[in-house]
């Protein structure tokens, strides 16, 4: 399993204390983190090293998203960054929890809706485990969307290629599409 983890450190010891915590969770399930970026993040922080251009950074953290199995985002220090980021992973259709020592009741983030996205609040380290303990184990890879291939016949290859073009949606959009809608109707019935 992969995980994204995103933060902002603006009171460094405390927040590092907190991010490693989440860290720990994340291996001690067997997990390793898309992108290792607290130590250099730190060192930045610590050093008053400056970036000028940013575009290496976003980019790297676009591609940690896009190969993630789920987000992890620490909002007690909540930016436009971690927006960003999770509208990132909820675009890509990965499950994301949203965290933070502080209520993020009245923000922007909160705004946001998808039985993808999970916001929870914590007020120590044993809380904190206990959230992303249980996000993990509720997002792992037996539990959560898995791919896989089928073969289609020409006519339903047709079909496909005919709805792609009309809708703009690719094949795999469409296929998922017409099952939920089935599952929905089972549902109501």
């Amino acid at each position: 399993m992969i995980i994204h983890l995103a933060a902002s450190l603006r009171n460094i010891d405390e927040d590092e204390h907190y991010l490693r915590r989440i860290i720990e969770v994340i291996h001690d399930h067997g997990a390793v983190l898309a992108d290792e970026w607290l130590d250099a993040a730190i060192t930045r922080l610590t050093e008053e090293i400056s970036v000028a251009d940013w575009t290496l950074f976003v980019q790297k953290t676009l591609d940690a998203i896009k190969s993630a199995d789920m987000v992890i985002i620490d909002a007690s220090n909540y930016t436009f960054g971690q927006g960003y980021q999770m509208a990132a992973a909820l675009e890509y259709q990965k499950p994301v929890l949203v965290v933070s020592r502080d209520d993020l009741k009245y923000r922007y983030i909160t705004g946001f809706t998808s039985s993808l996205l999970t916001y929870k609040t914590y007020t120590n380290e044993t809380e904190l485990i206990k959230l992303v303990a249980s996000f993990l184990k509720k997002n792992i890879v037996h539990t959560k969307d898995l791919r896989f291939n089928i073969f289609l016949t020409r006519r339903i290859s047709n079909y496909l290629d005919e709805k792609s073009l009309y809708s703009g949606a690719n094949r795999s959009a469409i296929v998922r599409e017409l099952i939920k809608k089935r599952s929905r109707n089972r549902e109501t019935k």
